[in-house]
């Protein structure tokens, strides 16, 4: 009897290990599954890891590369410093390119001539000479980074064709055309495309001693006689779907004066003010320095 129970007794043990073994064996197979398992899923992460490293490479070079391009757009330091002698540009991207930029040119006075017809022919004749003119922007277009900089390209390829093309220098004139020219570009009649841009834009005539302003939405503040102006721009921006008086749209003229006291312009961008920051992530609406400016004294 004593033998039979050690015996029955040891057969149950047996089991036992047996069905432990098992156990184990079958929590070995789980570990060893999950660990390939695990090591598949690092293998994957490894290769998506490299295949977004490799994708933000090729992007951060192409947006580099448009940046090389939006440089090459904008107006050289030289020629600015050929006309206006006393100037400061502060040009700050956010995301490498920009929406904002500013825009120059210097036309030369060149002959005006008016055709005459007589009954033989027509010919050209001189009624004058058109004055130097120095005109200068400072443009805010919809967006940030890489749809702000497509507008920003439209927009000086358009202010190329409106003052170096066609010679227009009325700056009221300017910022019509430019609306429409935004307008046409965009399609925006057809797709309701409401992106467009602010402008303040000044055109300086060294010969007379005046400057003529014309803003949508961007002011102009100067300096003269050591007191602070400020003119406001037209609330009308430029670009957007047409409104019900959109060909009434008026971009008012203000003309000022630097015969007798020289005067100091700034021409700015909401770009710096309309950053989130802080310890709160508040829009810095309470600072006065802006993104994209530029300052000058037309008669130094």
């Amino acid at each position: 009897m004593f033998l039979y129970r050690a015996n029955v007794q040891k057969n149950a043990a047996n089991r036992l290990l047996t069905e432990q073994n098992r156990a184990i064996q079958i929590q070995n197979r789980e570990i060893l599954n999950q660990r390939n398992a695990i090591e598949g899923q690092k293998n994957q992460i490894e290769r998506q890891s490299l295949e977004i490293h490799r994708k933000n490479l090729n992007i951060q070079s192409s947006i580099q590369y448009a940046q090389r391009i939006q440089q090459a757009m904008l107006p050289s330091e030289e020629e600015i410093d050929k006309a206006l002698p006393l100037h400061f540009i502060f040009y700050q991207p956010r995301d490498v390119v920009s929406g904002d930029f500013y825009w120059f040119a210097q036309l030369k006075p060149r002959p005006v001539y008016e055709e005459v017809e007589n009954q033989r022919h027509k010919s050209r004749v001189l009624t004058g000479f058109q004055g130097e003119k120095i005109i200068i922007s400072a443009i805010d277009c919809t967006g940030h980074g890489v749809p702000g900089a497509f507008m920003s390209m439209i927009g000086d390829s358009l202010l190329n064709q409106i003052v170096l093309d066609k010679g227009i220098t009325e700056v009221d004139q300017i910022l019509f055309k430019l609306h429409h020219g935004i307008r046409a570009a965009l399609k925006q009649s057809e797709t309701h495309n409401q992106d467009g841009m602010d402008a303040a834009l000044c055109v300086i005539d060294p010969k007379h001693k005046t400057i003529d302003f014309a803003g949508a939405k961007n002011s102009l503040v100067y300096i003269q006689n050591h007191k602070l102006h400020e003119v406001k721009a037209s609330v009308h921006g430029l670009g957007g779907w047409r409104d019900n008086h959109d060909d009434e749209r008026a971009y008012p003229k203000t003309t000022i004066s630097y015969a007798q006291n020289p005067v100091t312009l700034y021409l700015y961008s909401d770009g710096y003010q309309d950053q989130f920051g802080g310890p709160k992530a508040k829009n810095l609406c309470a600072v006065v320095s802006r993104n994209c400016s530029m300052k000058s004294t037309p008669n130094l």
